[in-house]
């Protein structure tokens, strides 16, 4: 049984002569442990497909089955525990609370877990120190690097234990080499058994991944493992 089952789906925004076709006919199974890259031009539907998959939006047609049960079948509190317990998000601009401190956003997804004060802190402080950023965590995001900012995105991304890691231009915002830094460390989180699934224009990118899935146009064209 795969972990993420796509089947036929569809995603059209608005009506009649104003409709935009987003996604088409897409079929896509994805196993546990996989580390998959989604490849495609600007408007091709993969970040629409990444929020389908990650429970942020709804296909028009098809199924989707996540670990063997029917998404469209959850109700919104279901679909809420599913983002904040199966699935995480890394965003290509990080997408911290700029208010809050480097703690408070790797803490905030836990608020959501009947977990003690104690517990949550050991979590929090583990992610940081397994992202080399333990000594930011009373920092503001405004007061990081770029790199520190997507490692604290990643920190608060492994603080729910989800198995699932959505990825969206992760290293879109960042220079050459930090952006390798963060591709190093997804790498790693596969190797412990996280399945990442990757949105990327970039084939230097894609090339740590070991499953390549390009879309055009709203369907897939290709999909290939990386060897």
């Amino acid at each position: 049984m795969s972990m993420i089952q796509l089947e036929n789906i569809s995603k059209i925004y608005g009506k009649n002569s104003f409709s935009t076709i987003a996604l088409q006919d897409v079929t896509l199974n994805i196993e546990k442990g996989e580390y998959v890259a989604i490849m495609g031009p600007s408007g091709s539907g993969k970040s629409t497909l990444l929020n389908i998959i990650g429970c942020m939006d709804t296909q028009t047609a098809g199924k989707y089955k996540l670990n063997d049960k029917d998404v469209s079948l959850l109700n919104n509190k279901e679909l809420s525990l599913v983002r904040n317990t199966t699935i995480s998000f890394i965003f290509q601009h990080f997408a911290l609370m700029k208010d809050y401190s480097i703690y408070d956003n790797v803490e905030l997804p836990l608020s959501f877990k009947k977990i003690s004060k104690k517990n949550k802190k050991a979590i929090v402080m583990n992610c940081l120190k397994s992202l080399n950023i333990e000594d930011q965590a009373n920092k503001k995001p405004g007061q990081l690097s770029g790199g520190q900012q997507q490692r604290a995105a990643i920190a608060r991304a492994l603080s729910t234990e989800s198995h699932i890691i959505l990825a969206d231009e992760p290293t879109g915002s960042l220079d050459q080499k930090t952006g390798k830094d963060i591709m190093d460390i997804l790498t790693s989180l596969n190797r412990g058994g996280k399945t990442i699934i990757i949105i990327t224009h970039d084939p230097q990118i894609a090339a740590y991944c070991k499953r390549i899935i390009t879309i055009n146009d709203g369907t897939i064209v290709k999909d290939e493992l990386n060897t």
